[in-house]
């Protein structure tokens, strides 16, 4: 069983500091067993005790781990592009992974780029809705003009 039902129900009757404790505290609590100890551990006593607990891990399983890994990448990509959420900037988040991944370009670099290729393009953008607006203004006052 989860946090996430616990917290609903405390949320629901409006218990507060239930809710709080079941967000903060429990996960800290139980982070401790899975997250601090193995660290504590590896790091107190080094590689004569991490090593043996390695070897004991199974191929089958520590290759199962390195797939895992590998896809991560992609499971990254595809959450990335679920949040964009709109079609017409998924080419300009291709291209940045295309610089960064393919083409080896360090990320800041590739931001960089992305602000000057933004602000080129948001120029562009004002200059082009200046110019409509400006045509639009004139053939305004022209018809004005010849109707009057």
């Amino acid at each position: 069983m989860g946090l996430v039902p616990i917290a609903e129900r405390q949320a629901d009757n409006g218990d507060i500091s239930g809710l709080t404790r079941t967000a903060l505290l429990y996960p800290m609590i139980l982070g401790i067993p899975l997250f601090f100890l193995p660290v504590f551990v590896s790091v107190m006593f080094g590689s004569k005790v991490v090593t043996p607990i390695m070897n004991a891990i199974p191929d089958w399983l520590m290759h199962g781990l390195v797939i895992s890994g590998g896809l991560l990448p992609a499971v990254g990509f595809s959450l990335t592009l679920m949040m964009i959420g709109k079609d017409k900037y998924i080419p300009y988040f291709i291209l940045g992974f295309i610089l960064v991944a393919v083409l080896k370009i360090p990320t800041i670099v590739a931001a960089v780029i992305a602000g000057c290729v933004a602000t080129a393009i948001l120029v562009m953008k004002q200059e082009l809705h200046k110019e409509n607006s400006d045509t639009a203004e004139k053939s305004i006052n022209k018809g004005g003009a010849s109707n009057g």
